[in-house]
């Protein structure tokens, strides 16, 4: 057995590994970042299991570059591939490591160099740059693994985009690894929905492609089917069954996604029931919405975390050991605004033996949800149609209620939050997110903006407005650049163009709370916030709502991702 495959099986010495992820954990709790960091590489090195993947992920996902970071690639790639956590959680460091490659910097520093004017292939890639580019592993599994959230690198894909577009009319052959990039960068045009900008040139040239691969009397050139796949779905092209024509391996995958995947998902939508009328008007401004732009498109879930109960849940996020036990089997989850199902895959993942049930506006997020639920094995998720507003009518309760991402859409959110209080038992757990007022203030003025410039919720005034955006790159609006969301076509519109939306104070938050007699339970925030937050205020609870109002009010970022928090009812008989 190779050395490579010994580690990777984890053949190691495990009183070794262990060590070095107790010796690990404890540098991270001190915030010692980069010894941490340095004892996961040397962990997951030696053995790669679930434990040292998922240290090493908490470690590299603070950093953009660190010292051997190029001796990881192989590792970082198999990170995106098998799917150790979020992918996100992967994007600056692999990011970092491409902006200072040999060969992929060069290029990054070319488009830059000319934007917004895109360079010839010649001028971007050479006379090898093709080849050299399809053959950086980290590169091209980045691609078709994560959205790009990152403002140069976009510069980089567009500009790439076009010069493949040059090239492709002027052979019937490529070189394999040459489609593998063809093939990549179409699957990353797929995974942002299409929100790159696109020149009058470039559609020409898309329309004289389109054009030559109907008139093709044989099999259509792989690569020309590549570069039609990056720049729209191929589902929408009138000579769609030809496609897959005599094509190659390498492009499977791709005319799955575009050509296969929307079948399925016509499928499970037929079979997803309803549960409640939906004709509150902002309901069904906001069912549109999703409708058109379901999202997030997510591949796959990390490996189920190893949690108990929801106790332990508890306590391992917030030392809270103050629940009423619940029962460990059987509990019953609910998912409000459930989207496309990432959320209650992972609970269903997480917690085999409990009942969860998604349910959203959108039949398109639902039928997304229920195709990719299935692809995890979970089976104990099921999905329905249903407004948040008429819930209650079903006579229905439940242990755990998620509500992350949709009492902010909704024409009355405080409503909204009281009816799924109705639905939560005794003893229940609600986890809660809402707009900042303070951190979107940006944002909101870039909406305004927007609004007032004329731009719509079109694929095409989406992508108008973010070049205009950008070009402007007023210091205010800095967050939305920073923003993942501004990367996808539905996060953007979500982002910047959304039917309903409600921004939040924390008295806001602290009345609600106290009024409805519950309990904040912890505030979900990354460990650099908190310790900033107790070295501001030593002493002081965690759960002080008064304190962290005015720690926003001096960092005003600080909850951009929003608020985001877990409370119970204050009489569940808590212990202190």
């Amino acid at each position: 057995m190779d050395r490579n495959r010994q580690r990777r099986s984890g053949v190691a010495d495990p009183d070794l590994v262990r060590a070095l992820l107790e010796h690990g954990r404890a540098c991270l709790a001190e915030g010692a970042e980069e010894a941490a960091l340095d004892l996961a590489c040397r962990a997951v090195s030696l053995s790669e299991t679930d434990a040292t993947r998922a240290f090493f992920v908490a470690c590299v996902s603070g950093f953009a570059y660190f010292p051997g970071a190029d001796k990881m690639q192989p590792t970082l790639v198999r990170a995106m591939r098998e799917c150790w956590t979020q992918p996100a959680e992967l994007l600056g460091c692999v990011l970092g490591i491409l902006q200072r490659h040999q060969i992929v910097g060069p290029l990054l520093r070319r488009a830059i160099a000319v934007w917004p004017a895109r360079p010839t292939a010649d001028e971007l890639l050479g006379a090898d740059g093709l080849v050299s580019l399809a053959g950086v592993a980290l590169f091209t599994t980045l691609l078709q693994t994560i959205p790009v959230l990152a403002r140069d690198f976009e510069i980089l894909l567009t500009s790439l985009r076009c010069a493949l577009l040059e090239l492709a009319p002027a052979s019937m052959r490529i070189e394999p690894d040459a489609l593998a990039l063809y093939v990549a960068l179409a699957q990353q045009c797929s995974i942002n929905e299409y929100v790159f900008d696109v020149t009058d040139a470039e559609r020409g040239r898309i329309d004289d492609l389109r054009i030559a691969a109907a008139a093709t009397k044989s099999a259509i050139p792989p690569h020309w089917i590549a570069t039609l796949a990056a720049y729209g779905p191929l589902e929408s092209l009138p000579f769609r069954d030809a496609l897959a024509k005599r094509q190659p391996p390498a492009l499977a995958a791709l005319l799955s996604r575009h050509l296969t995947v929307p079948e399925i998902l016509r499928r499970h939508e037929r079979g997803i029931p309803r549960l409640t009328a939906m004709d509150d008007t902002v309901s069904v401004a906001v069912r549109a919405q999703y409708e058109a732009n379901p999202y997030p498109r997510w591949a796959k879930t990390p490996p189920p975390e190893t949690i108990s109960s929801f106790a332990d849940l508890m306590q391992a996020k917030f030392d809270f050991t103050g629940f009423h036990p619940m029962r460990p089997d059987g509990l019953d989850i609910l998912v409000a605004g459930c989207g496309t199902g990432w959320q209650a895959a992972r609970y269903g993942q997480i917690y085999p033996s409990a009942k969860v049930l998604g349910v959203d506006l959108s039949l398109a997020s639902l039928s997304y949800a229920k195709a990719k639920t299935a692809e995890t094995g979970a089976r104990n998720v099921a999905y329905a149609q249903a407004d948040i507003l008429k819930l209650n009518e079903l006579g229905l309760t439940f242990d755990v209620i998620v509500a992350t991402g949709v009492l902010h859409h909704m024409a009355d959110p405080l409503t909204g939050w009281q009816l799924l209080l109705d639905l939560l038992r005794p003893h229940g757990v609600m986890n809660v997110a809402l707009y900042s007022k303070e951190a979107r203030s940006g944002i909101s003025d870039a909406c305004r903006w927007l609004s007032d410039s004329g731009y719509t919720a079109t694929p095409e005034h989406i992508r108008r407005a973010r070049q205009d955006l950008l070009r402007i790159d007023k210091p205010e609006w800095q967050s939305i650049f920073h923003s993942p969301d501004f990367y996808t076509m539905s996060e953007c519109r979500d982002l910047l163009f959304h039917e309903c939306e409600h921004l939040f104070t924390l008295p806001q938050i602290s009345g609600f709370v106290r009024a409805h007699d519950l309990r904040l339970v912890g505030l979900e925030l990354p460990q650099p916030v908190r310790r900033q937050f107790m070295a501001r205020f030593p002493g002081a609870s965690l759960t002080d709502l008064e304190l962290w109002h005015q720690f926003e009010g001096e960092n005003p970022q600080t909850f951009i991702k929003m608020y985001r928090f877990w409370v119970c009812r204050n009489s569940s008989e808590l212990r202190s």
